[in-house]
């Protein structure tokens, strides 16, 4: 799996503990939270707080604008996706005759 960035506003519908995103809704999917699991925060560029989650179609980078009080989605590692080390050792042996 490799990350794809987006950086698009998403609608957070529910929080746990009011603090960690439980759900959330990008591109009109409605997407639960499995796990969080990490969070940090980052003063550059402006405040934000990020959270890395698991749901059923992959790892999602999360973040909250503080200053904005908005949510975006950084960028996604989609489940299913070949592993980029895992194509490149194919190819190799492909290639070398293998």
């Amino acid at each position: 799996m490799h990350w794809k960035n987006y950086d698009e506003a998403v609608d957070l519908t529910e929080q746990r503990f009011q603090f960690f995103p439980q759900t959330f809704r990008w591109r009109g999917r409605r997407y639960q939270v499995e796990t969080v699991e990490r969070s940090w925060t980052a003063s550059r560029p402006g405040w934000r707080r990020y959270f890395r989650v698991h749901c059923t179609p992959g790892i999602f980078d999360l973040y909250q604008d503080l200053s904005a009080s908005t949510w975006h989605l950084r960028r996604v590692k989609w489940a299913g996706e070949p592993s980029r080390s895992l194509w490149t050792v194919a190819k190799k042996l492909k290639f070398s005759g293998v």
